[in-house]
């Protein structure tokens, strides 16, 4: 069956760009997609007929030689840690399509995740089920459709968080009979978030819509950070076609842009290196009890990060796992472990 090739990402610039091909196995597609990502790509197409190839466009200039050596010897990489990356072809051309700007919009459709979110186009209404939580986005030149396995998986976890922001206090007791000194602290700070809206920080927002899910989900305050302008722009204005002016405020800079507030629960779909990097500034940025959602990590790095995360006082309570990422939700210990600071 002849299948539509789909669009995990956003359109790239008209010009000073080059079109970059890859063709590989179905296996390690998701991975390559990130590692385009983290290269400057803004968009990957995947086509699927007559073999699987990944179709990109990255910046014309100095580094673009590094970034195509880094791609070659990546798949070469996976072959040696037991992936079967397929042909591994990569093709660069120059690229004189200047229609691609519209036309990746047409691969963007309505997708649902979890029980309740629906993420829709904002040029393309979807089917509203009763109790659905529908994110209005337009992407622009930002990461994050929710097409992608990271970015579906921190949605998937943040619907789950906030199941637990409405526990009720009877039946939150009910799960916790016997309880020390420093369960109860933790469990105190709980029960006084336990239906308030918590908190929220997105670090690395993209095109909002981790903050916006989170916004709609129930959150009271939602602080959206980005390093880059062109995304904190983007954000902005998805933010606002979703009613979260005022709840949510976006800021461009890193995880230094939050200053000393702290949060009831953090958004970070980044990748395994930043985790570890920022994991003692994280757990410093959570409150008592909080929850860190962390996405973009690599199976075979799960076990590191979760290491790191338990050092810093963090414990992992659920993960996410599929084509090749892991996501995890981790608590912060009510006093953290040696290492957080």
């Amino acid at each position: 069956m002849t299948r539509r090739p789909r669009c995990l990402a956003a359109e790239p610039p008209s010009s000073a760009y080059i079109e970059v091909t890859i063709t590989l196995s179905p296996a390690v597609a998701d991975l390559v997609s990130a590692l385009l990502f983290e290269s400057g790509a803004t968009a990957v197409v995947v086509s699927e007929v007559p073999h699987l190839t990944l179709r990109t466009h990255l910046p014309d200039d100095a580094t673009l030689e590094a970034k195509l050596t880094r791609v070659r010897t990546y798949l070469v990489a996976l072959r040696s840690v037991g992936l079967d990356p397929g042909p591994a072809r990569v093709v660069a051309r120059p690229f004189l399509d200047r229609g691609w700007a519209m036309r990746w919009r047409e691969f963007f459709r309505p997708v649902r995740i979890g029980r309740r979110l629906v993420i829709a186009p904002s040029w393309n209404a979807c089917a509203e089920k009763q109790g659905d939580i529908v994110v209005t986005l337009d992407p622009g030149m930002a990461f994050g459709t929710g097409q992608h396995a990271t970015t579906r998986m921190c949605l998937e976890l943040l619907e789950a968080a906030f199941g637990r922001f409405r526990v009720h206090r009877s039946e939150f007791r009910d799960r916790s009979p016997e309880l020390s000194s420093q369960n109860l602290k933790t469990m105190n700070h709980e029960l006084r978030t336990m239906n308030r809206g918590p908190a929220v920080l997105d670090l690395g927002t993209g095109s909002g819509l981790l903050a916006i899910a989170a916004f709609r989900l129930g959150a009271a305050t939602v602080l959206a950070l980005d390093t880059d302008g062109v995304a904190c722009r983007i954000a902005s204005e998805n933010i606002r076609q979703n009613g979260g002016d005022g709840r949510i405020v976006v800021k461009q800079g890193s995880l230094d842009a939050a200053g000393r507030r702290t949060f009831d629960l953090i958004l970070a779909n980044l990748t395994a290196g930043q985790l570890i990097g920022l994991a003692p500034r994280l757990v410093k940025s959570l409150r008592a009890g909080g929850r860190l959602i962390a996405s973009g990590i690599l199976a075979s790095q799960e076990d590191r990060v979760a290491a790191t995360f338990r050092r810093c006082g963090m414990v992992p309570e659920r993960a996410r796992k599929g084509r090749g990422w892991v996501g995890l939700m981790c608590r912060r210990l009510a006093v953290s472990a040696r290492g957080a600071g």
